[in-house]
């Protein structure tokens, strides 16, 4: 056997190599790392930046509340940001951060009721104010809405300019806005009045639609996931008192119209006729007396006024049990199963008004319809009453949520009048007049 330099046979260093490269392989998964490699922390989260929007308000007037939430840890993970106001959570939401990411989380609220309220998010602490209104003790007070500015990939709606107008001098004028951001002028008097009284908004609107939004952004995956709706649309996911979403009946038929599908344009289609086909406009003055009300779920109690004698067969629970209605009825039960199906849907007031038409039209009350949420567009007008879509000739004075009676006239009776007249090129001017025969 041959040699080499030290002596060592060469089959002998053969096998001391081989040992060699077993034992450093090993080792390498055993022991060893690469210098100056740094190990990944886990995800931390710091919570800054405390802010209200405005941090005064009026009572039923929205304030944002925002906080800046940080990872600062190098892996992706999910905070869960509680908003607790008076020491109760309001609001919840899960943020998913990335390593160094940032992002501001807002909750908008608002209060019913006049005070301070402290507010914790994270570890951080602070109060806004609730300012009691200048008219909530006035003797009478008028709410005119104000047509909202809308401007959405589907419409846009504008007000060019507007007039007030009124037969007796009122101790103040104030501006409104809602939870919804609805906007309302505010017309009270704090002392009695005897005489009728008549307050009228007048405005010439510009509204432009496009109605081939939803082919052009089509498909629309069904069901829809969570994180693809944002936070302020969530509440129109909610049961109300007038759009029970968790009525077993409503959830029934809802189930039944959206099976099988995959499309939420379709859902819609289907649900928006489905109300129009088997619910029968009726007008309550056809039935809402002595004689007729307890067919139709209510009461007589005296001094003109009826109540449901079941209180909570209302709204869309007591239109698909009595299959009649009137628009607000079509408006709510569209809302309730949409919203049982997974999809955000909300009530409009307005009124419909042709811009092409420069004949005036004068009616006695205004029309209530829906919106519905798509992720790619934003809201979308469906009218239940006349299985329509887009709806161009449709004026937006409010949007809301949890359609209630509104604010209106507080006491005393009263009559609306709404004239409309078009002025081509998309305009139309509308007046609306309130007058009021205060209580004696």
């Amino acid at each position: 056997m041959k040699t080499k330099g030290i002596g060592i046979p060469v089959l002998a260093i053969t096998v001391i190599i081989l040992s060699i490269i077993v034992s450093v392989v090993v080792g390498v998964y055993l022991v060893s790392k690469p210098r100056g490699e740094k190990v990944p922390k886990p995800a931390e989260f710091e919570v800054s930046n405390l802010v209200f929007n405005p941090s005064e308000v009026g009572v039923s007037e929205p304030v944002t509340i925002l906080v800046t939430v940080k990872n600062i840890g190098d892996l992706e993970g999910i905070y869960e940001v509680k908003l607790k106001i008076d020491g109760e959570i309001q609001e919840t939401e899960n943020v998913t951060l990335a390593g160094d990411e940032t992002e501001t989380v807002s909750f908008t609220i608002a209060k019913n009721e006049a005070g301070t309220y402290n507010v914790t998010v994270g570890g951080l602490s602070g109060s806004f104010l609730v300012k009691p209104q200048p008219w909530e003790n006035a003797s009478l007070r008028i709410s005119l809405p104000l047509p909202r500015e809308v401007n959405q990939t589907s419409y846009s709606q504008q007000t060019e300019n507007y007039a007030l107008a009124f037969n007796i001098n009122p101790s103040g004028i104030d501006f409104f806005t809602d939870e919804d951001r609805n906007n309302y002028i505010v017309i009270y008097w704090n002392e009695k009045q005897t005489t009728k009284i008549v307050a009228s908004i007048e405005a010439i609107i510009f509204r432009e639609v496009n109605s081939d939004v939803i082919v052009s952004a089509s498909p629309h995956p069904y069901p829809i996931a969570e994180n693809l709706i944002p936070n302020e649309v969530k509440p129109c996911l909610e049961p109300t008192h007038l759009s029970r979403s968790d009525d077993p009946n409503i959830t029934a038929l809802a189930e039944e119209i959206a099976s099988d599908l995959e499309d939420e344009a379709e859902i819609v289609d289907k649900t928006v006729l489905w109300v129009y086909q088997n619910i029968e406009w009726k007008c309550s003055r056809e039935w809402l007396n002595e004689n007729e009300c307890e067919k139709y779920g209510y009461r007589y109690v005296g001094n003109g006024i009826f109540e449901p004698i079941d209180s909570a067969i209302v709204g869309a629970v007591w239109a698909l049990k009595y299959r009649i209605g009137v628009c607000g009825d079509f408006a709510d039960l569209a809302v309730a199963l949409l919203r049982a199906q997974g999809i955000p849907a909300r009530s409009v007031f307005g009124i419909i008004a042709d811009p092409e038409s420069p004949t005036p039209d004068e009616s006695s009350a205004g029309h209530s319809w829906i919106q519905v949420y798509y992720p790619k567009i934003g809201w979308i007008n469906y009218d239940p009453t006349g299985a329509t879509i887009h709806l161009p000739n449709h004026i937006e004075f409010t949007v809301q949520a949890n359609r209630t009676s509104g604010y209106g006239v507080a006491t005393g009776d009263f009559t609306e009048q709404w004239y409309v007249v078009g002025l081509g090129n998309n305009r139309v001017k509308i007046k609306y007049t309130v007058t009021v025969s205060p209580e004696n």
